[in-house]
């Protein structure tokens, strides 16, 4: 959406950011106070599926097998591990003392400094033991599936005019990416081809987009 924006012509700068709390917030916990995610006008005209069986749809409409999936994960994972231990992301990381956030007075100091949901430990032999979570023979596993997490990132975009005139290094151009890449798109189109790059540590990295 900011970067439509700005390609639009109705803005020059704008800050895209996002944040996530099921610890607080329980996968479908909305339900209990809002009810159904979709109403029955939507029902009766779609057939409307979870991300999970989606994600299996899409397994299924690609040819994606379980273990090309899983192998998939273990290399996003080491990538990200290595990424994080050469210090590319220290840059772009803000540590988070939850202790000074939790409803106890007497909480244990305790400080965020790095992503936790990286598991450099990841095998493929554990992730193929692991159940399958949205059909019985399904592919698709807590392995392979977005993670639940309390988590917190901000963009900076502007548009290449803008940030020239201005003195802005951009740190990334956005005009080439794809999102939603067919599984056989053409793989020099990909900005993950440096394994030390954080771009390739399965597209984990939080980098703003300008810097001075």
């Amino acid at each position: 959406m900011a970067a439509g924006e700005i390609a639009a012509g109705s803005c020059d700068v704008v800050i895209a950011g996002g944040a996530e709390n099921m610890s607080r917030v329980p996968m479908g916990g909305n339900r209990d106070v809002h009810g159904q995610v979709f109403g029955w006008r939507l029902a009766e005209r779609f057939e409307l599926v979870s991300q999970g069986e989606g994600a299996e749809r899409i397994a299924d409409r690609w040819g994606i097998n379980r273990a090309g999936m899983e192998a998939f994960a273990v290399e996003s994972h080491r990538r990200a591990a290595a990424a994080t231990d050469a210090g590319y992301f220290k840059a772009e990381t803000t540590a988070v003392p939850v202790h000074e956030w939790s409803e106890s007075r007497d909480a244990p100091a305790k400080v965020f400094t790095a992503d936790e949901t990286i598991r450099p430990g990841t095998g493929a032999e554990k992730l193929a033991t692991l159940k399958a979570s949205f059909r019985p023979d399904g592919k698709i596993t807590a392995g392979t599936s977005s993670q639940i997490s309390d988590s917190a990132a901000a963009l900076l975009l502007m548009g290449a005019d803008y940030a020239k005139a201005n003195g802005f290094r951009a740190r990334k151009d956005t005009r080439d990416d794809y999102r939603g890449l067919r599984p056989d798109a053409d793989a020099e189109r990909s900005h993950c081809r440096d394994s030390a790059h954080p771009r390739a540590a399965g597209c984990r990295s939080k980098t703003s987009t300008c810097s001075r």
